[in-house]
């Protein structure tokens, strides 16, 4: 199946930068992984890329789920590993990323489930460690966190019960980080999150003499501790909701004192704080969303706040807005995205949660306001919603058919329409499992007997007149081992790097020939490295490559 669009765009990237692009949209149907009414793809399963392999789990005849992969450059599939023999599910949820490694949790043929990964170096799966000989190593599967220290996740086994853990993807360096209830019982820590500044992550976790209540950790026994006991003794203070800010942990506690507050903290115990002002109620908090150092939450029904973690600065923006619940923990629905330094969410102005339909706000009561009612009888009930080649694109239910299917959005209402029928009629495709990767957004779908399937949504952007691109603009330009090469004939004056989501990064440092970014300064991925000659020109020439950044 294919489809094909054309639209004009203008994008500005840096000063005189201008692409006035002819952009062709292709929503192509790859090809399927389970032939005929059988799912090929969980249904919104999680997806993610590494070294040009799409990682999912797939489903075939002979295996049940299991870990998948479809290499890109050569459109073919690969059953990583039966892990569960036969037709029985390994029942994977989450791929993590960590160097080379993916990894991910699954369950064998004697139904145990413990952590794997895939090897990218050597296209192998292996189980990790045999963490509970006698019961489940792994013992929650929805929530984990990578780092550069390592990936935390929560594991139980013979001696602690349920506790804290990380992996650095071998047996020697996977292990306990604290045994915060003593013994067998277990605290059951639930993970929300990874602070690069901060480099630690924040967690729940139960203790007999405080209850449920927030922690941190750092990865090492002595950095892994209690912030605040909110609910003094063994009353539990924590709320299931937390979010990383840029240097500040959100989240979310309550007291019989207090009743329910928003906390801050900047991960130690005396930079702990209630958030909310104590002579206001604040019921029900829920759905925090992390907006640059504040955050952005509702509670009482239809009360919309936003704070910069003091009490004076906690501001309500609207007090009639529900939202479709963003990032809950045990869901896969994507309900905000950051983009163009506003928040985008589903939200119901109308206070009843039965008008999801798509919503923006700058952090301002003026600036929180409807970007388009796409569903004029009903919900549009926005999911997915993520950036891709410079706007935003999601699953929602459209205004001319009752049905879910692809949109996109630039953030005004006459920019927000959508994508592809891609299941024709009256029929739903259900897009979602969004994953991006080069100019093509990947996620799986439904169209007619077929069962979900993998779909890719692609963009090749076209120079405007104004940029000649060809084989002589070319910077001839490779990456390796933390340094950028290009050649050094060009005498380029300045250079700076784009990415997919179409965000810049200047570069300050380079010699002729080479340019210096630091192993680990980038984040792996495809970027488009733009140089700029004007020592010899009346007017600047333009020189593009695109290379792709990995850690090595």
């Amino acid at each position: 199946m294919l489809k094909i669009c054309v639209k004009l765009v203008s994008v500005v990237l840096i000063f005189h930068f201008l692409y006035n692009s002819a952009v062709h949209c292709q929503v192509i149907a790859l090809p399927e992984l389970y032939v005929g009414p059988s799912n090929g793809v969980r249904a919104y399963g999680q997806k993610i890329v590494i070294n040009d392999k799409l990682f999912f789990y797939g489903n075939s005849e002979a295996t049940g789920f299991e870990p998948c992969i479809f290499n890109l450059k050569t459109s073919t599939y690969k059953i990583l590993k039966d892990i569960n023999l036969g037709r029985e599910s390994s029942e994977g949820f989450y791929f993590t990323k960590f160097n080379d490694l993916v990894l991910f949790i699954a369950k064998d043929s004697n139904g145990d489930t413990e952590l794997y990964k895939y090897d990218s170096n050597n296209d192998s799966v292996e189980l990790i460690l045999n963490i509970n000989k006698i019961d489940n190593g792994v013992s929650d599967v929805y929530t984990s966190a990578s780092t550069e220290k390592g990936v935390f996740f929560t594991a139980k086994d013979e001696r602690f019960g349920d506790e804290l853990w990380i992996t650095d993807g071998t047996a020697l360096g996977t292990k306990i980080i604290r045994d915060i209830e003593p013994g067998k019982n277990g605290s059951y820590p639930k993970i929300y999150g990874y602070s690069e500044k901060l480099k630690k992550i924040i967690f729940s976790a139960f203790n007999s003499n405080t209850g449920y209540e927030f922690y941190v950790s750092d990865g090492t026994p002595q950095g892994t501790y209690l912030l605040l006991d909110i609910y003094t003794g063994p009353g539990s203070g924590a709320i299931p909701f937390a979010v990383v800010a840029s240097d500040l942990f959100y989240f979310v506690g309550t007291s019989p004192s207090t009743g329910e507050h928003i906390y801050s903290t900047d991960g130690t115990v005396n930079g702990t704080k209630r958030a909310t002002p104590t002579q206001l109620q604040f019921g029900d908090p829920y759905s925090l969303i992390p907006f640059g150092n504040k955050c952005i939450f509702f509670c009482n029904n239809t009360n919309m706040y936003i704070t910069d973690g003091t009490e004076v600065g906690t501001i309500k923006l609207s007090d009639k807005l529900v939202p479709h619940e963003p990032r809950a923990i045990y869901t896969e629905y994507l309900s905000w995205v950051l983009y163009k330094n506003e928040i985008y969410f589903a939200g119901d102005q109308n206070g009843t949660g039965f008008n999801i339909e798509l919503f923006k706000t700058d952090g301002s009561i003026q600036g929180t306001q409807l970007v388009k009612e796409i569903f004029n009888s009903g919900s549009s009930i926005i999911s997915g919603l993520n950036v891709f080649n410079n706007r935003i694109y999601f699953a929602a239910y459209g205004a001319h058919k009752e049905h879910e299917e692809l949109w996109t959005s630039d953030g005004t209402n006459s920019g927000t329409r959508l994508v592809d029928d891609i299941n024709p009629g009256n029929e739903d495709s259900f897009p979602g499992g969004f994953a991006v990767y080069d100019s093509c957004l990947y996620f799986s779908a439904v169209v007619g007997f077929n069962g979900f399937e993998l779909f890719k949504y692609c963009e090749t952007i076209s120079s405007s007149s104004n940029i000649k691109l060809s084989e002589k603009a070319n910077l001839g330009a490779y990456y390796s081992n933390g340094l950028i090469y290009y050649n050094q004939d060009l005498k380029i004056a300045k250079f700076y790097l784009i990415d997919l989501l179409g965000r810049k990064t200047d570069i300050s440092k380079f010699d002729l020939g080479t340019i210096h970014i630091g192993n680990g300064s980038l984040s792996n991925g495809v970027y488009f490295l733009v140089g700029e000659r004007t020592f010899d020109v009346a007017s600047p020439k333009l020189y593009i490559s695109k290379i792709q950044i990995f850690s090595n």
